[in-house]
């Protein structure tokens, strides 16, 4: 019997080597100031950097389903010009100073990179500006700005812009709502593998929207699905918050779905109802018990709840 059991889990450790090196994922160029060599036929990027420069990011990735499991590293240096904060935008240093990441005070949106790093003479780019756009009711996020929408800083982790499968198998969606199969699109999802704990949240936040008398309902679509079971899969919260609320979550929640939904996108919807002063929402995902819980969530509207329209567009 131990014989059959060993056979067994050979089996299953070859399966999931075939499910990574059977896959071809995208060219890698050498970083600038650094070098990446390439194992196992290619499947396995390892990266470097000169001497005096720093590596930011994965020093090792892999590929996984036809993609790498992390975006590929740069090689950083101080040496750049100086940036400051401004009323409007928050300059966070990271790295020595180094690499900066930016944030614009609400309502207005950052239009450009959230984050740029320094090679020791220039910025990988320009510093972003804050502008107040008008906030789209419709996102499908394709775009990496994901229409204006933020991470919360408060929340444990962040949700992750994404398309095709998910990095973890055997949970979280193939392909995104928007598109569907075959079309590439994108979504956000919550990625529940370590370091990520039990109860540890992730929280995005949508573009303010202003005050209205009613007669809106909000939409969004969501994938919640894990092969190992209902229980598994964690929590997906959405809270309306107005502007003078910011930082409190303690209302009750519009709209809650906990465990194992399948593996098909589902639509989910509410009223909003009247509102007094801008406002926002809030989509907020919890990890449960197993690192097979990926949320993944897509499409979110504002629109008439008589007419099915989206509003003010």
């Amino acid at each position: 019997m131990p014989t059959v059991i060993l056979q067994f889990v050979f089996l299953l450790i070859a399966l999931d080597i075939r499910h990574v090196f059977g896959q071809s994922c995208t060219n890698l160029a050498n970083p600038a100031h650094g070098r990446v060599r390439l194992r196992a036929r290619g499947r396995i990027a390892k990266f470097r950097c000169y001497r005096e420069f720093k590596l930011f990011g994965g020093k090792l990735i892999i590929c996984s389903g036809n993609k790498w499991s992390l975006p590929p590293p740069v090689c950083i240096r101080n040496g750049c010009d100086e940036i400051q904060s401004s009323e409007n935008l928050t300059v966070t240093k990271d790295q020595g100073g180094a690499v900066l990441e930016f944030k614009c005070a609400p309502p207005l949106k950052l239009i450009g990179k959230k984050l740029i790093t320094c090679d020791g003479t220039a910025w990988s780019a320009p510093v972003p500006l804050c502008k107040y756009v008008e906030p789209g009711n419709y996102c499908d996020f394709e775009d990496e700005n994901i229409c204006g929408w933020q991470h919360d800083e408060l929340a444990n982790f962040e949700w992750k812009w994404n398309y095709g499968t998910t990095p973890s198998r055997r949970t979280g969606p193939t392909y995104d709502h928007t598109l569907g199969k075959g079309g590439n699109g994108h979504y956000m999802f919550m990625e529940s593998s370590s370091p990520i704990k039990r109860n540890d949240k992730a929280r995005l936040l949508s573009p303010y929207f202003p005050a209205t008398t009613g007669n809106l309902c909000f939409e969004i679509w969501y994938h919640m699905w894990s092969a190992t079971g209902y229980g598994q899969v964690g929590r997906l919260k959405i809270y309306i918050e107005d502007m003078a609320q910011t930082g409190m979550l303690s209302q009750t929640s519009k709209l809650e779905v906990s465990g194992n939904q399948g593996g098909e996108w589902i639509k989910g919807q509410f009223p909003v109802g009247e509102r007094k002063t801008s406002f926002r929402f809030i989509i907020e995902g919890t990890k449960l018990e197993s690192y097979l819980s990926d949320i993944a969530v897509d499409d979110p509207k504002l629109y008439n709840c008589s007419n099915g329209k989206v509003f003010y567009s």
